[in-house]
């Protein structure tokens, strides 16, 4: 990891922590883990408290919807820093599906996340 990103990671975590609100992220197994007592997989979830900053519905979603802002009341944007895992679609936001991550990356290293949530189809 190069010095400039790991300054991107504090500078992202600071203003987030700063001008976001508290968030639980939580990571949902895959395949799930075997309880020998039912003999079933069942699924199992991690909870990572951080910080999510939520990004203008406006600026996002007016042109993509054709002068519209429909699509603002399905899903939001928020960003979240760098936390030391890498986050998926099979992530909860608190609670809520995240139906888009993408990645923010400088020197091949993901400084921070946009998070796309709301309703899957």
């Amino acid at each position: 990891m190069g010095q400039f990103s790991r300054d991107m990671r504090k500078t992202a975590t600071d203003l987030i922590k700063q001008f976001g609100d508290s968030c639980v992220l939580t990571k949902v197994s895959k395949n799930g883990e075997y309880d020998p007592n039912t003999g079933k997989t069942i699924k199992t979830t991690k909870d990572f408290a951080i910080f999510g900053s939520v990004n203008s519905d406006v600026n996002n979603h007016f042109a993509s919807l054709q002068n519209s802002n429909l699509l603002a009341f399905t899903s939001t944007s928020v960003m979240i820093a760098w936390f030391g895992e890498e986050v998926d679609s099979t992530w909860l936001y608190n609670g809520q599906n995240i139906i888009t991550v993408t990645p923010i990356r400088t020197q091949n290293d993901i400084v921070a996340y946009t998070l796309s949530i709301g309703e899957k189809d």
